[in-house]
């Protein structure tokens, strides 16, 4: 039984190369082959990254006069596993949440004839299968680089890749734990969209620090590399074994491989007596306690604009793919505040080699808060979004008009706040006089306003409503890719059209006509989203 368990989940890796997940159409031979091409390019790119992260780390920790009277190839392997260990657990957690806690066919697996220890068995030889990918991405790398340096010898050639197999049941004993932290948390938000919105840009904040800053964290690592040696030694203890026995240290291979497989046989018993219990419960699933509440009268376009926030604010994908200028906003507003002096060392270095940066300053900064407003693209996927719901809306008794403008209208509310924010803190840290920075605001919430439009008038004309996943309107489609790209383009010409007048006409004068421009467009475009965009929504 605990064969046909394995080959169950082995076939569930096949699948995802041989049918697509969101149509559960099978792919061609071709189209598989394409597929399994493209994740080995992935895995083999990020490997590469790695390899040279891993070369720089060994060009200073295993020199020959590294700390001389101390061995510290040890550190090297405590290091780059640690690297490998968090990338193993970050890619598997969600998978152990999903395959061990929120399994969808853990109900009729228990039905049949089969055992929790063949199902729990199964389950985490499939997460090891990940684990073994995702830490492999690193931690080969690392052995080959190890090699490169300070050679091959039998110890150094078997230790560290039977360690790295058996820290992938370690990998595997962590994400059992967060998963279970994860479906705690789960129960307590079952509404979290929010809060998973949060840590992805958290996650991508972390992310682009390490990019950013990663010679002067190598180099910090490299510094304080003996304290940091005997941090992992005393509170890491695990990874000080593992680290020691790659170097080549048998007696501390020896230790960590029983020290993971007694935290590997805890986890196992305590899966196998509680699965049952996990598997059938309802944790995840809170009920909502009714409460009564009196509710205000709206008008049909408040109701309108409501029904499209909630919409927005009850998908992780809408408000990542669209939302992403809101906070992108609040932070170039704070670190403008922050380095507020730094700023204008920026700002005089540039004045005093160029002079005209002065007088085209409204212009660039108009260019940059448009350039941010069009990341916020929640529009143009508005319509496609209705998907096989949209006769609900059409068949309410509220005018076709009212319904676009609705979506317009949200569009320019969610950009409202941060373009006026990001106008003042701005332009009052930059020493821009207050009714430049009026007109700069002007003119910011007039593209807003257009790009809103603009947004609707695409999704009408490329709508797409037979989609199986909302990641295809949210980030697949022609509306969002012009919207996104279209407005970062005229979000630069704004800025360069600036720089090439900057002799003819002053500042007040420019962006006078650019929101002159902003205005025709936006009635242009309204008047055919009421004529000829109104018969299109209504032939859908």
């Amino acid at each position: 039984m605990f064969k046909l368990m394995l080959k169950k989940q082995l076939l569930s890796f096949k699948l995802y190369f041989t049918s697509n997940p969101r149509t559960k159409k099978k792919r061609t031979l071709m189209q598989s082959i394409g597929f399994a091409l493209l994740v080995i390019f992935v895995i083999f790119s990020l490997g590469l990254s790695m390899f040279f992260i891993a070369f720089l780390m060994a060009d200073s920790l295993l020199q020959p006069g590294f700390m001389a009277g101390n061995r510290f190839d040890w550190l090297y392997y405590a290091i780059m596993g640690v690297m490998a260990m968090m990338l193993g657990i970050v890619g598997s957690v969600f998978t152990t949440y999903n395959s061990i806690y929120r399994a969808k066919d853990n109900d009729l697996l228990l039905s049949m004839p089969i055992k929790p220890v063949y199902i729990i068995g199964s389950r985490l030889f499939s997460i090891a299968l990940l684990a073994i990918i995702y830490s492999g991405i690193v931690y080969l790398p690392t052995i080959i680089v190890y090699w490169i340096f300070k050679g091959m010898t039998i110890p150094t050639i078997v230790l560290p890749i039977v360690l790295w197999l058996v820290s992938c049941l370690f990998i595997v004993t962590v994400s059992c734990l967060l998963g279970y932290f994860v479906a705690i948390i789960s129960a307590f938000f079952p509404k979290n969209n929010l809060i998973t919105m949060v840590l992805y840009l958290i996650f991508f904040a972390l992310y682009f620090y390490f990019c950013f800053n990663m010679n002067s964290l190598l180099e910090g690592l490299v510094a304080n590399a003996e304290n940091i040696g005997k941090t992992i030694s005393v509170w890491i203890y695990p990874v000080y074994l593992m680290a020691c026995g790659s170097a080549g240290d048998i007696r501390s291979a020896v230790f960590y491989i029983l020290l993971v497989i007694v935290l590997f046989g805890i986890c196992w018993l305590l899966l196998n007596h509680s699965f049952i219990n996990i598997a059938t419960s309802n944790r995840g699933e809170r009920k909502v306690k009714y409460v009564e509440k009196d509710t205000k009268a709206k008008g049909v376009i408040a109701a309108l604009v409501n029904k499209e926030t909630k919409r927005f604010m009850s998908s992780t994908t809408y408000m990542l793919n669209t939302g992403l200028g809101l906070p992108m906003v609040l932070i170039a507003c704070v670190m403008a505040v922050i380095k507020r002096d730094a700023l204008l060392q920026v700002k005089d270095m540039y004045v005093s080699f160029f002079p005209f940066v002065e007088d085209i300053l409204p212009a660039i900064l108009v260019s940059f808060i448009c350039m941010i407003v069009s990341t916020t693209d929640v529009t143009a996927p508005s319509i496609s979004l209705e998907g096989k719901n949209l006769w609900v809306l059409r068949s309410l008794p509220i005018k076709t008009g009212e319904i676009l403008n609705a979506k317009a209208y949200f569009g320019i509310a969610i950009n409202a706040v941060p373009v006026i924010v990001a106008s003042l803190v701005l332009g009052l840290v930059l020493g821009i006089e207050i009714p430049m920075i009026a007109i700069i605001a002007v003119t910011s919430m007039l593209y807003a306003i257009m790009t809103s439009y603009f947004g609707v008038m695409l999704n009408l004309l490329r709508p797409s409503l037979d989609w199986t996943n909302e990641v295809q309107p949210v980030k697949q489609s022609i509306p969002v890719f012009v919207c996104l790209f279209g407005g970062w383009l005229v979000s630069a010409a704004i800025g360069l059209c600036a720089f090439f007048l900057r002799d003819r006409i002053n500042a007040i004068t420019y962006l006078t006509l650019v929101n002159v421009i902003l205005i025709i467009l936006f009635r242009l475009i309204r008047q055919w989203m009421m004529t000829k965009g109104v018969e299109i929504f209504e032939s859908l």
